[in-house]
């Protein structure tokens, strides 16, 4: 029987898919859960403590995701580099379109 830490630290690698719309309202009051069937639910966050999850675009390059925090949402890609896990910030999200903040991925990481 998988611990509920284990078992949050799946649901965190779930990709979620959102619109441009449902990413633009990302806020630490209310996280998205991606559910059973693909579909997306938006859970109450009482303790508005910031998340992340990775999303789910073909486009984008693996590691591909998004933070929540109390100043807001940014693209963030996470990569492994010679043993060593990276994390680059690539844009507020207010600030870039999703399409955008993808291609900035991959010049950042180019």
């Amino acid at each position: 029987m998988a611990t509920e830490k284990n078992s949050t630290t799946k649901a965190s690698a779930l990709r979620i898919r959102l619109t441009e719309t449902q990413l633009k309202k990302l806020s630490t009051q209310k996280r998205p859960e991606r559910l059973a069937d693909g579909s997306v639910a938006w859970m109450d966050n009482p303790t508005l403590e910031p998340y992340q999850f990775l999303l789910d675009v073909a486009e984008a390059m693996a590691g591909f995701g998004v933070y929540v925090g109390a100043r807001g949402a940014s693209y963030r890609v996470r990569r492994k580099h010679e043993g060593k896990f990276y994390k680059l910030v690539v844009a507020p999200v207010a600030d870039v379109a999703l399409t955008q903040a993808i291609e900035k991925s991959r010049q950042l990481w180019a």
